[in-house]
């Protein structure tokens, strides 16, 4: 899978990167304040701390969305440096109101494609009710496609996929809980009544 890396567009991100020059970018990134829905807020903060897991910290502030300059000055492989690029221009998109969407699956993959058409549908339903949970999925989906070719990030794909499939089974749970309401309890279960009052008392 090719991923394109460009920079973001626009004042409101320019304004992001602004900052003081002895910044490094994932300083920058936890300096900004987040607007937009509690979904992107939570956005925000999952692909920054991605970002933080791959070393951004390390990377030059003045060279910080410069792909090629960081990498030559960065103790990170270039893909990982890539990466890292990548995940902190999705938060800055979350951290201005935007909802960055998951990453497209794997051409040859049907069943990551699968996994994809299943969060869409679970973000479509429940961002707004269940914001943080409904990032995390999101988050852990992306760490999961995009970690997987780099070899150094193969325990860590696997560990981001385990962990979006637990999420997707909450965010399912939370979805039939508000459409059918709070389950009976078992048959048997003894049913308690408060007693009424005698008449006249």
């Amino acid at each position: 899978m090719v991923l394109r890396y460009r920079l973001a567009a626009g004042l409101a991100v320019a304004g992001l990167l602004a900052g003081c020059a002895g910044r490094t970018p994932y300083e920058q990134l936890m300096a900004a304040k987040p607007t937009g829905s509690a979904f992107s807020h939570a956005l925000y903060h999952e692909y920054a701390r991605l970002a933080q897991s791959l070393q951004i910290s390390a990377l030059p502030g003045r060279t910080a969305f410069d792909a090629r300059g960081s990498i030559s000055l960065s103790p990170v492989s270039p893909s990982e440096a890539r990466l890292a690029i990548h995940f902190a221009q999705k938060a800055e998109s979350a951290a201005i109101g935007e909802e960055p969407l998951p990453v497209e699956a794997p051409a040859d993959d049907p069943v990551a494609e699968n996994v994809r058409l299943e969060l869409l549908r679970m973000l479509s339903r429940q961002r707004n009710k269940t914001p943080l949970a409904a990032a995390q999925a999101q988050a852990n989906y992306d760490c999961w496609i995009l970690d997987a070719p780099i070899e150094a990030l193969a325990a860590t794909s696997r560990s981001c996929h385990t962990a979006l499939l637990a999420e997707l089974t909450r965010l399912r749970e939370v979805q039939d809980t508000t459409i059918t309401g709070p389950k009976a309890p078992p048959a048997g279960t003894p049913v308690t009544t408060k007693k009424l009052p005698a008449p006249g008392k």
